[in-house]
């Protein structure tokens, strides 16, 4: 059997054991941990050692992220975790923050072990590694766009309900739980967050700017604005919410017509991007020797960069030319 072969082979066994082993020790991991701190807070009560700070021993986990673990404690040294860990949260997914990095670590590798098999060169495996590494983060992304486009959708039903209950003389605290009780989706979500965050003690203000922190939507933006500005001023809150309302009803219709006056330029631009791989699938079913030479000739090499290189910048340069902003 072909030595190269042989070590792809051992090289996919190694990954998809260190990939097992991760997962493995994310989950099984903390649970110990909690059990060992547990048992270390029960002894220090029981000796009475009350010096211990509550805060740094709370077992809740904080926006997905274990503080009281190695694990995590190790990779928030890092730049950019803590922000994929707002990324998590605001996409609403209950994924944890060591489970999400090892999907990465896994996506990174196959992607990297799947060129070598396809191109025998490692100069593409690297590049196609570091892809394959932030293609998860991408998918987040897209998650995270998805449901705040759904929050914004509802979001002047939303402010209808709270003015009538306003109107019908209920407090600021229960329009929110009837938001949470009348609506679905990732609005009735949040809304029920607030709800129990001010029910907890949390104040007004702080419990708000954690709500714009989740969903970082310019509409809620507005709308929470309003709401401490009248707390702090006063006024007829259901009048200004009312207005409000009427305000982003109509800017959420103008966002759909402009959606639908670039439906026709995002629609080219699909098609643009994905003539040339179509094109290179055709040509490397129908001739294969062709299509295998740009991959072992030096210039098929500096041909793939020139054309991937133009490539990339012409597809953003027609995202850039359809995408308006408001």
């Amino acid at each position: 059997m072909d030595l190269t072969l042989i070590g792809l082979f051992v090289a996919i066994a190694i990954a998809i054991f260190l990939f097992e082993w991760g997962m493995l020790r994310s989950v099984y991991a903390p649970a110990r941990q909690d059990s060992d701190r547990i048992k270390d807070r029960i002894k220090k009560l029981r000796d009475g050692d009350q010096s211990t700070d509550v805060q740094q021993d709370s077992l809740v986990k904080d926006n997905y992220k274990e503080k009281n673990s190695s694990f995590y404690r190790k990779i928030s040294q890092f730049p950019g975790v803590n922000l994929i860990t707002l990324w998590i949260e605001q996409s609403g997914q209950t994924t944890k923050l060591n489970h999400f990095l090892w999907t990465m670590v896994g996506a990174g590798i196959v992607s990297l072990i799947m060129t070598v098999a396809l191109t025998q060169n490692i100069a593409y495996a690297l590049p196609a590694g570091i892809i394959g590494f932030f293609l998860p983060v991408l998918n987040l992304l897209h998650k995270k766009k998805k449901r705040l486009d759904v929050f914004d959708e509802h979001l002047p039903e939303a402010m209808d309900i709270m003015t009538r209950a306003l109107r019908a003389g209920h407090p600021f605290n229960t329009t929110l739980q009837l938001c949470a009780d009348e609506l679905k989706g990732p609005l009735a979500e949040e809304m029920a967050i607030t709800f129990a965050e001010l029910n907890f003690g949390v104040s007004t203000q702080a419990a708000l700017k954690d709500l714009i922190r989740r969903v970082p939507s310019k509409s809620l933006k507005s709308l929470v604005t309003a709401i401490l500005l009248q707390r702090e001023t006063g006024g007829n809150l259901a009048e200004i919410l009312e207005k409000i309302s009427g305000v982003v009803r109509e800017g959420y219709k103008f966002q759909r017509k402009i959606k639908t006056l670039s439906a026709e330029g995002k629609m080219s631009s699909i098609v643009l991007a994905s003539v040339p791989i179509v094109m290179g699938l055709g040509m490397y079913a129908i001739q294969p020797d062709v299509i295998n030479e740009l991959f072992v000739n030096p210039d098929g090499h500096d041909l793939l960069k020139l054309s991937g290189t133009l490539y990339l910048v012409g597809f953003i340069w027609i995202r850039m030319l359809i995408k308006i902003e408001v």
